[in-house]
């Protein structure tokens, strides 16, 4: 069996869509011959909103974690993390490159495995990578100077980037990606051959433990107080899982959702619409504003059973996209549901919007068009629309199965591995 060192300063009982990925891959990972050595950063260290300890049961038993604290830079931590690039992690950078110098040493790992955001990572793994002499593949699961939405604090800040970018991919042996947008970029810039596109997926054993798992916390709980099975009862349950961008994100939908309400107010007593994850104060208040309480629920983050649990019991499930090309995570574990989307995407988004159009449950609606989607919340609470009878035996949903995604991932990493050999 062959060993992969894998950097990553979040990793379980952390959770979020970067480490659930990353889950994904380290799960199956022996299955294909690679045994995962992890270094990760200390769980007293993590966010307490984003506490995921279900995520520890996919740590398979072949895989070694090595959790260590950050080393303790005082001020100058501060000050690094705020004024210098790449990112406000930049003070893992050390420890990277410390630890992972001891853990090569020990193991012996035959390459490293790493990805970004947060681009610190990237930037510690590549001098990692050149100081061992052990070869380097990355995953970009976000872009990095390829956003078009990334700010910059003062110029030089993104000139030091550009030049860090460009330092991480001219030392690596492969990299993967979640886009096609982002594959093409980096082909064309750096003339990297070997970058494959692997997106986002889901876990088959996610789905086939659902129906057995019984949540530890009642759902569900509005106004009235009333738990869920009260509520669900002869409704229509639409969610949304994950994390919105900022305000102006669902600003449309809710504007839309109210002028439905307005102009029949018995919809109101049909329908439960669910965001599950962490959506800011002010979204609260603009559906407080618009008189949405009662039919609006907002869930705090989750762990991702209870996730999944709760994608099974939605009748519709509701994608937000206003961003360049990116591809939202849930978005796949949404088609593995096999339950109908409703994907509310911009002009900026063609690439999500060309696999919804694969999938035949899905229902594309401009992002900024309210009398599109009022018309379309309007026509699925007048029963006009079924997905009852609707099949997606011709969707390629194997395409985005772990397994198969980490077959592909450990076939890249076997090519790098064999062509050190040949050095």
């Amino acid at each position: 069996m062959k060993k992969v060192l894998i950097i990553s300063k979040d990793f379980p009982p952390k959770g979020g869509s970067a480490v659930i990925r990353l889950m994904r891959f380290v799960k199956y990972m022996p299955r294909f011959g690679w045994i995962p050595i992890i270094l990760a950063g200390n769980p007293s260290r993590f966010t307490k909103t984003k506490y995921d300890t279900s995520l520890l049961e996919k740590i398979p038993s072949e895989a070694t974690v090595f959790r260590t604290h950050l080393f303790n830079l005082g001020g100058v931590a501060r000050l690094f993390t705020k004024y210098f690039p790449p990112d406000s992690q930049v003070d893992w950078l050390p420890t990277i490159i410390i630890r992972g110098i001891q853990l090569t040493r020990k193991y012996g790992p035959n390459l490293i495995f790493s990805y970004g955001p947060p681009f610190s990572n990237l930037l510690g793994s590549t001098i990692l990578s050149k100081i061992t002499r052990v070869p380097l593949i990355i995953d970009f699961h976000d872009p990095w100077i390829n956003d078009p939405d990334r700010k910059y604090p003062f110029k030089s800040y993104d000139n030091i980037s550009r030049k860090m970018e460009e330092y991480v991919m001219k030392n690596i042996s492969a990299a993967i990606s979640v886009t096609i947008e982002e594959m093409k970029y980096f082909k064309e810039k750096y003339r990297l051959e070997d970058i494959r596109v692997v997106e986002n997926g889901f876990d088959p054993e996610d789905f086939q433990v659902h129906s057995t798992f019984s949540p530890a916390i009642k759902y569900g709980v509005n106004s009235t107080g009333k738990p869920e099975n009260q509520i669900k009862e002869g409704k229509i349950i639409f969610s949304h899982i994950g994390t919105f961008r900022g305000p102006s994100e669902e600003t449309p939908f809710f504007e839309a959702l109210a002028k439905v309400f307005l102009e029949t107010p018995e919809y109101k007593n049909k329908c439960l619409f669910r965001f599950i994850g962490n959506t800011g104060k002010n979204t609260q208040i603009k559906c407080k504003n618009l008189n949405l309480e009662g039919t609006i629920e907002f869930i705090s983050y989750l762990s991702h059973k209870e996730a999944i649990y709760l994608i099974m019991n939605s009748d519709y499930l509701m994608l937000f996209s206003d961003d360049f090309n990116r591809l939202k995570g849930k978005s796949f574990e949404y088609f593995a549901s096999q339950k109908p989307i409703l994907a509310f995407i911009s002009e900026r988004n063609e690439e999500l919007k060309s696999i919804l159009r694969t999938y035949s449950k899905a229902i594309i609606i401009d992002f900024h068009n309210r009398e599109e989607i009022k018309k379309t919340l309007r026509n699925i609470l007048d029963g006009e629309l079924n997905f009852q009878a609707i099949n997606n035996n011709s969707f390629p949903l194997y395409k985005y199965n772990a397994i198969y995604q980490t077959w592909r991932l450990t076939q890249i990493f076997d090519k790098a591995y064999l062509l050190n050999l040949q050095l």
